[in-house]
């Protein structure tokens, strides 16, 4: 009966030591300093990438910006650097292309434009769900989101916004074609609207 009870007290009290006294018939538990410790949980390795769902609770970004998910960060900046290639430079280039010698690119995540001398860059990071962006006019910035836009952690600025206002200051200073400029900025705002519900869709989406 002794050795039933010591294997029942060894099944049902992992972190107690115990000491068995041969010469009485009683199982005796000596617990000494005995501190409850959570075991640890075993590592998560995530990979960001467009495919991936990670679990755990979500990260936050700086700026106190909050991405549901991997797969909602790709899917929104993936959106975003395809709208900035088809409804903001696409037109430029049909315009203006030639006389300001206009070229862009968009692969792996990564926009590259050139006009009129001046490049841009503007490219994701998966790691810390950002956006990054280069530019000689405004410098090097980082923008999270934040309800419908990429805002730079600075001050605040929308990154569409400032693409296009830069665009826009070059066209004119190198085609003096100001009310070209004027048209195309509308078109622009009036596709954004469109665009900005096709990401709440995204948001919906990914939260399932």
């Amino acid at each position: 009966m002794m050795q039933s009870l010591a294997r029942r007290a060894l099944n049902l009290t992992p972190y107690r030591s115990l000491n068995l006294n041969p010469n009485r018939s009683l199982v005796v538990l000596n617990v000494v300093n005995v501190i409850n410790v959570d075991p640890p949980s075993p590592t998560l390795k995530r990979h960001y990438a467009a495919s991936t769902t990670p679990s755990g609770p979500t990260p936050s970004a700086p700026g106190g910006c909050v991405v549901p998910t991997a797969n909602a960060f790709h899917s929104l900046s993936n959106s975003t650097l395809t709208f900035l290639t088809d409804e903001v430079l696409e037109a430029v280039d049909g315009r203006h292309g030639d006389a300001l010698d206009f070229d862009a690119d968009l692969s792996d995540g990564v926009l590259s434009l050139r006009l009129g001398g001046t490049d841009w860059v503007v490219n994701k990071q998966g790691p810390n769900r950002q956006v990054w962006w280069s530019s000689p006019v405004s410098g090097p910035l980082r923008f999270n989101w934040e309800g419908r836009a990429w805002r730079d952690s600075k001050e605040g600025r929308d990154l569409v916004d400032m693409l296009v206002g830069e665009v826009g200051d070059v066209v004119v200073e190198g085609t003096g074609d100001e009310e070209w400029v004027e048209e195309w900025k509308q078109q622009v705002e009036e596709a954004r609207g469109e665009w900005e519900e096709s990401l709440e869709e995204v948001e919906v989406d990914e939260d399932k």
